[in-house]
């Protein structure tokens, strides 16, 4: 989780799914985006964050004592990239993947998205 502070900064780093790169690539500083966790027993929504610092190129793709070496990324033709993000406010409850797919049904606050 989080910590409370909004002076928190953080980087969203490799993401293997292509569209999911691609979309980290199109975020812009000063969009807002929702903390989800995904990687847990019961994957969701816990949070916002904000973009503060637009893509950029994750480094440690090219170091091959970091866990997230890719042997096929090269400087001339990156294939992961960063995206800087902060906390900007936590959830009283998490929002479950569940509840989230309700909201995008037709008629739902998220039906366009």
């Amino acid at each position: 989780m989080l910590p409370v502070s909004d002076r928190s900064q953080y980087r969203i780093h490799k993401l293997s799914v292509i569209s999911a790169r691609n979309n980290m690539r199109a975020m812009m500083q000063g969009d807002m985006a929702f903390f989800y966790h995904s990687n847990c027993k019961k994957p969701g929504i816990v949070g916002t964050m904000e973009v503060v610092q637009e893509h950029s190129v994750d480094e440690t793709a090219f170091d091959p004592e970091h866990p997230y070496y890719d042997e096929k990324s090269i400087r001339e033709k990156p294939k992961w990239f960063v995206v800087h993000v902060e906390f900007r406010h936590k959830f009283p409850a998490l929002v479950s993947l569940k509840e989230l797919q309700k909201f995008a049904k037709p008629g739902g606050v998220l039906e366009n998205m």
